[in-house]
């Protein structure tokens, strides 16, 4: 065991933890309830007459809400950005035309925004107790930190390349049960002790601490393969809940990028378990429906 993991086991043996998309109930409220209101989305607005629409809207803030108030700020933007994406959609498939520049300011504002949120939820912490050295650069150093690249100039020359190690381990977190993440290692790599911390190594940096730049093109071509490959099936099917979900993929493809391999995979799953739940639930509900309108027909004949 790395002498990382090895302290942090000794002095952090409670919480500290990696759980299937850190917690199974966090799966709910965060990723399956947004995916299957989006859904519910795409299929009320590509209808006439819908009317559904504003309580998808309304659920979906109290979803955002719930998150942001129990100080899960991340999750709550997550929650927004795939709801904005299933509405893009819509405006898309409805044959709207977008003019490119208009398409440019928005995302402009949306990004300046963002950044502005992040800065207010930092202020917030600062009322509430939290001290910043220096507020303006150590939110922005939040923002756009990229600890990760640090981890070129520690591999192969001080640590030698782990070939699909820390992957390994942190696939184990998918599954019940404490387990020290690879982000542990990279801050203690990067800055030394203070524990309790964690840094993300990022997919690029992650590929090469494993294989090398080698890793860093493989790994880099075979998501891009896979994620169009899910996607352009997905995304043309006609299911409202197969659109929603090439979303949720396209989404955590993105913003995966400053997290690792298990990311991935995690969102891999989490996509095939939402669709093999509703054809089960689907199918159940037609049998049930069935079984009735044929015991109806049975007693009307009777």
């Amino acid at each position: 065991m790395h002498a990382a993991r090895q302290m942090n086991t000794l002095q952090h043996r409670s919480g500290d933890t990696v759980y299937f998309g850190q917690g199974y109930l966090r799966q709910i409220y965060a990723v399956v309830s947004p995916v299957f209101l989006v859904a519910l989305f795409v299929f009320d607005r590509l209808r006439p007459n819908s009317s559904k629409s504003l309580l998808v809207f309304m659920v979906m803030v109290f979803l955002v809400l719930a998150a942001a108030l129990n100080g899960q700020i991340w999750i709550a933007i997550h929650v927004i950005l795939l709801f904005l994406m299933g509405k893009y959609f819509v405006i898309l498939s409805s044959g709207r035309k977008i003019k490119e520049y208009s398409l440019i300011f928005r995302g402009l504002l949306g990004y300046l925004a963002l950044v502005g949120f992040v800065f207010a939820y930092r202020y917030l912490q600062s009322i509430q107790g939290r001290e910043f050295e220096d507020f303006i650069f150590d939110t922005l150093r939040r923002i756009y930190s990229a600890g990760g690249v640090e981890l070129f100039g520690i591999f192969p020359s001080s640590e030698g390349f782990r070939y699909g190690a820390t992957w390994l381990n942190d696939l184990r977190g998918m599954l019940p049960g404490s387990i020290q993440s690879f982000a542990y290692e990279v801050h203690y790599l990067v800055h030394g002790g203070a524990w309790g911390f964690t840094l993300s190594p990022g997919i690029v940096a992650s590929s090469y601490v494993n294989f090398g730049f080698i890793g860093v093109f493989g790994v880099g071509f075979s998501f891009t393969w896979l994620f169009t490959l899910i996607f352009s099936r997905l995304i043309n099917s006609g299911s409202a809940v197969k659109i929603a979900i090439s979303i949720y993929v396209s989404h955590r493809f993105t913003m995966a990028m400053p997290g690792d391999f298990t990311n991935y995979v995690v969102c891999l799953v989490t996509a095939a378990m939402m669709y093999l739940s509703y054809v089960l639930l689907n199918s159940f509900i037609r049998q049930v429906l069935g079984r009735k309108n044929a015991g109806n027909r049975s007693e009307a004949l009777g």
